[in-house]
């Protein structure tokens, strides 16, 4: 496993980096070492478990909604090896039509949650 603090793994991660990172990652080793170095850094108090159990599920979820910038081979292979998907198309791969009608539905929902005076759980919960 890389070493989380090496140069492939600077001190600031930005989404840039992330996004430019996420292609060149071809094995479920190098994808839990990138992880790790991502949460390493948004984690600084190691015995927090919650905190950082709550910070991988989150680069999870960032992971995932980047995937849908990638091409069909690139996302699916990021989806595989992150254990992932996208938060709003989860492993499918929709046509414009299909993913602006999704969106559509799904600001609805969060309207008509709004509109409810916010019961419960957000629609938009991924």
């Amino acid at each position: 496993m890389s070493d989380v603090h090496s140069e492939e793994y600077p001190d600031e991660l930005t989404y840039r980096w992330m996004f430019e990172k996420l292609p060149s990652i071809q094995t479920k080793e190098e994808a839990e070492a990138m992880i790790e170095a991502i949460v390493d850094r948004l984690t600084p108090d190691p015995a927090s478990m919650l905190s950082k159990k709550t910070n991988i599920a989150a680069v999870r979820h960032t992971i995932g909604y980047m995937s849908g910038y990638y091409d069909q081979e690139t996302a699916e292979r990021i989806w595989e090896l992150f254990s992932t998907e996208h938060p709003i198309f989860h492993k499918t791969w929709p046509t414009w039509d299909e993913a602006f009608n999704m969106g559509k539905d799904l600001g609805k929902k969060y309207q008509d949650w709004v509109d409810a005076g916010r019961p419960g759980e957000s629609p938009l919960k991924c």
